[in-house]
């Protein structure tokens, strides 16, 4: 189990040398930042609370899910990936509050 992390690096950088690119985008990195930087938020505004360890664990991943949901509508996703989950609802909505369900 130590050397994972390494064996993991060595694919990175022969996938690198076959393919002459990097095979992580830069995108891979920020939308990992972010994620890290909003669920340490979350809990930060979560801990100020007293609330007992499962409501504080809900309310955490509530709050996470609130702001990495904004935030990926607002900066992580490009215009063609909004249009399609935009598409999908939209498909969607209707099939699931026809009177027939």
């Amino acid at each position: 189990m130590l050397f994972n992390g390494n064996r993991n690096l060595m694919r990175i950088l022969v996938v690198r040398r076959y393919i002459g690119a990097f095979p992580l985008a830069v995108t891979f990195f920020l939308i990992t930042a972010a994620g890290i930087a909003l669920a340490w938020g979350s809990n930060l505004i979560v801990a100020q609370f007293p609330l007992p360890s499962f409501w504080n664990v809900v309310c955490g991943i509530g709050c996470f899910v609130m702001a990495y949901g904004v935030a990926g509508w607002m900066h992580l996703l490009s215009e063609s990936e909004k249009m399609g989950i935009y598409g999908a609802v939209r498909n969607t909505a209707p099939m699931l509050f026809s009177k027939g369900n």
